[in-house]
């Protein structure tokens, strides 16, 4: 594959020029309608020119909070460039996929297993931080999925109080004045705290700003993580079905990651051994700065499927 961008910028109210990431440009874009809840998810689309194997499943990546699913850009360019397609799919209440406010767990689960079974053709999940718990309920009612990949995910709930990059996200309508707007500095360096352990560039961390700025973004986030669904059956459910699920599947984890670093034990033993890998020195979003390390590891557990 060969990329050539060109540079562009987008102006927002409060006069900050924010750079447009000019990766956008090998991306395709979709927005699908789902009925229920009014619910209507935007969707990257980038399809690689390197596969062999037209039945090979499609990737489906799914954010978490408080980002948009461009966190995946680098991750998605590589493993396009290894022959597979992948679809980056905003949660919905996240970025540019939108339902009915007030956005909560049961209405996005809703929304997304809606949206996943209407899905053609066969496909592998990547599942980050509440995506998980978010989708890992129903996987067991999906005909189509051939493979999981979860990355550093709340897949014991009961007793996790989630945290966010920005101390006001979980309060009541203050996080989204501070998505609105806090300069791109600041967001920058707030989201590096938690979720960064290398540099990377600013065109990246702009356009998931840009993201979070959309206006049906706004109003949802602090819903999203005071409506934090925790229990021990739900905790049961997600660790059965992971566990009867025949398909490949693994798990990686950063354990570095203020937030759910600590649940390395957990996850390691419900995936198992030979289906985990820890990275030390990576912290929350290490899709961002281990993309080529991630799409190795991602391109061996999957390789049969392609």
């Amino acid at each position: 594959m060969i990329f050539q961008f060109a540079h562009s910028t987008e102006v927002y109210a409060n006069g900050a020029d924010i750079p447009k990431d000019p990766k956008l440009q090998i991306f395709d874009e979709s927005s699908t309608s789902v009925s229920i809840h009014d619910c209507k998810l935007f969707v990257r689309h980038l399809n690689s020119n390197k596969s062999t194997n037209e039945n090979a499943p499609r990737v489906i990546a799914i954010n978490g909070v408080p980002v948009s699913s461009w966190v995946y850009r680098d991750f998605a360019i590589r493993i396009a460039k290894m022959g597979w397609s992948i679809d980056l799919l905003d949660l919905p209440g996240t970025g540019h996929s939108t339902l009915e406010a007030p956005t909560r767990w049961g209405k996005q689960r809703a929304c997304i297993e809606q949206y996943l079974k209407a899905v053609p053709q066969n496909y592998i999940l990547i599942l980050h931080d509440i995506s998980g718990p978010i989708v890992l309920p129903f996987i067991d009612e999906l005909p189509k999925l051939r493979g999981l990949f979860v990355l550093n995910s709340v897949i014991k709930t009961y007793g996790f109080k989630p945290i966010a990059p920005m101390s006001t996200l979980r309060k009541h309508f203050l996080g989204d004045l501070t998505i609105l707007f806090m300069g791109r500095e600041k967001y920058k360096n707030e989201i590096k705290k938690i979720g960064l352990k290398k540099d990377v560039d600013d065109y990246w961390l702009d356009q998931i700003l840009t993201d979070m700025r959309e206006g049906d973004s706004i109003g949802r986030l602090t819903t999203i993580m005071r409506s934090f669904d925790s229990s021990k059956l739900l905790d049961s459910k997600i660790a059965k079905n992971i566990a009867s699920f025949e398909g490949p599947k693994f798990a990686v984890w950063g354990l570095a990651d203020p937030s759910l670093g600590n649940l390395s034990y957990y996850a390691k033993g419900v995936f198992g051994e030979t289906n985990y890998l820890e990275i030390p020195d990576a912290k929350h979003f290490f899709m961002m700065d281990f993309s080529s390390e991630l799409a190795k590891i991602f391109d061996q557990v999957f390789t049969k499927l392609k």
